[in-house]
């Protein structure tokens, strides 16, 4: 048991050393009801879209669905490991409409239930990040992309962490537990 950890965790470690120059670990939040659909297609925005599953983006900013009639392409949006609190808000997102509850009333139970994050091993990032620094890329990029945000079309996961795996992961990142805004409870 103590080498099946040991593997496990060397397995998540974000050392590169295992992958290539120019490709990273990437990281995915969405809901544990899209785990089959993504083993067997991978995170892709077509099939997302049609499912209504592309909506974070378009809610999550107030987008007006018409505004993406001059993009051809819809797409999935990752982050790496500096950027893991957007992924865990992805999750919280996605579980408040779930559930129909205030974003910040979501509780490190409903993310062990309702929760899956999604790692994409070794992915070639060259043509899909938006860099913070380059403040003229946002022109070209497409609507929703923030900087530090990666962006496919579609793209298969490697390990998917659900329950209390999960929990245990955004944990050990230092997200959870996480601070209401607000001066209500901690989470």
């Amino acid at each position: 048991m103590k080498l099946l950890i040991e593997n496990w965790r060397k397995y998540l470690n974000e050392d590169t050393g295992n992958c290539f120059p120019g490709e990273r670990t990437l990281y995915h939040g969405t809901l544990i009801d899209n785990l089959e659909s993504i083993r067997e297609f991978g995170l892709d925005a077509e099939i997302a879209d049609e499912e209504g599953l592309t909506a974070f983006v378009d809610q999550f900013y107030d987008i007006p669905e018409d505004s993406f009639a001059d993009q051809p392409h819809r797409y999935v949006y990752l982050s790496d490991k500096h950027d893991l609190d957007n992924t865990l808000t992805a999750i919280r997102f996605h579980i408040s409409k779930k559930l129909d509850k205030y974003f910040h009333d979501i509780t490190e139970e409903d993310i062990r239930i309702h929760g899956l994050l999604v790692i994409a091993k070794c992915v070639d990032t060259e043509d899909s990040y938006m860099d913070p620094a380059d403040e003229d890329e946002f022109s070209s990029r497409p609507h929703g992309v923030e900087p530090g945000d990666y962006y496919f079309e579609a793209i298969s996961g490697d390990i998917f962490l659900t329950g209390k795996k999960l929990v245990r992961f955004f944990r050990r990142k230092g997200l959870i537990p996480w601070k209401n805004p607000f001066g209500g409870k901690t989470q």
